[in-house]
């Protein structure tokens, strides 16, 4: 029995999103799924009145001609749930409820009362429309319905939202994830073989860490080596200066020769440095960038993971609720999806 309410109400879950979507379409389209029967039994009218007030209806309607009579009632069982407050204009000026008769409408603001009758019975309630024709009948437990649903959506459409957008997310995650393991498991082959190489440690951590300080300490060596040269270069520079002056001696050139043969020297060591130290740079940057390529790549597999996880849990979450709904997010459960047109006493 549970499995059936719950198998119920999920087809309704459905169908609210067509109700609601009919709400703003023409009011000769909405459709609520109603399906009518017609008896042949005449009943009474039957209104939510006491006694009292019924008998000085009855009076009324003896003396004044005007007060109108219902001719039809639409009966309908309806599955224990809370019935949210509707207020008659809700009714009446609701799209299936704007094309009721001219007739109907006047009995509506006349009576209040007079056009509904709610009861108590073993699976729920019995509800009786009145009306002043067996089509206007009709839409009245239409309009009553549509109104019904209108009201609940939304409550319960935040919840349907929830439920589409955690089974996208869950999806789009699941597509994500194997492109991303296979990613991790290509650049994590790759970063192991380097880092034994290169570093030769344990941790992963460590080995970020040692190349990090490596590219600091080659920076720096590279600041002084470019000193260095600069101050070679300039002492090459006067040199060559010295020996153009038409003045020096042949002494003088010889001792500018030897000055200029050593710092030529110096020149090219410091220029094997400087590409000895750039090249180390170069390596470590290229192994620390696969470092944070690789820690990225586990950090976003590993998100994704947790994601997935976290999103299924809500999502069952959301399922159980939609299943157990509260009693203000649940939609009418009409016996059968029925409701039966019957003929009023005139006495």
């Amino acid at each position: 029995m549970i499995s059936l309410r719950k198998c119920q109400f999920s087809v309704r879950l459905v169908v609210v999103l067509a109700c609601v979507t009919a709400l703003s379409q023409e009011p000769n389209e909405t459709k609520t799924g109603l399906q009518f029967e017609i008896g042949r039994e005449e009943q009474e009218w039957i209104a939510d009145l006491d006694e009292l007030q019924m008998d000085e209806m009855y009076e009324k309607i003896k003396v004044e001609k005007s007060v109108i009579r219902p001719t039809h009632v639409a009966v309908m069982h309806i599955e224990h749930v809370r019935v949210p407050v509707i207020h008659w204009p809700e009714i009446s000026n609701s799209p299936i409820g704007r094309t009721m008769s001219e007739r109907q409408r006047e009995f509506i603001d006349e009576a209040n009362g007079r056009i509904r009758n709610l009861q108590r019975i073993e699976d729920g309630f019995e509800f009786r429309w009145y009306a002043v024709s067996e089509n206007d009948a009709k839409k009245m437990a239409q309009a009553f319905l549509e109104v019904w649903t209108h009201k609940v959506n939304p409550k319960l459409q935040p919840v349907l939202n929830q439920r589409t957008e955690l089974e996208q997310k869950i999806s789009q995650a699941k597509k994500e994830l194997p492109e991303k393991e296979a990613e991790s498991r290509a650049i994590n082959a790759k970063y192991e073989e380097i880092k034994k190489i290169t570093h030769d440690l344990s941790l992963h951590s460590d080995a970020a860490k040692e190349s990090k300080e490596t590219i600091l300490e080659m920076n720096k060596k590279l600041d002084a080596i470019n000193i260095e040269i600069k101050g070679i270069e300039a002492k090459l520079s006067a040199i060559e200066q010295y020996k153009s002056k038409k003045n020096v001696s042949i002494e003088g050139l010889s001792k500018l020769e030897q000055i200029l043969c050593e710092q030529a020297i110096e020149l090219a060591g410091a220029l094997a440095r400087q590409e000895a130290v750039i090249q180390i740079r170069t390596r470590e940057e290229d192994f620390y960038s696969l470092h944070r390529k690789w820690s990225r790549l586990n950090s976003e597999v590993s998100g994704l993971r947790r994601n997935i996880a976290s999103f299924e849990r809500n999502l069952k979450r959301v399922k159980e609720i939609l299943a157990n709904p509260e009693p203000d997010m649940r939609l009418p459960m009409v016996l059968q999806d029925r409701a039966t047109i019957y003929p009023v006493a005139t006495k």
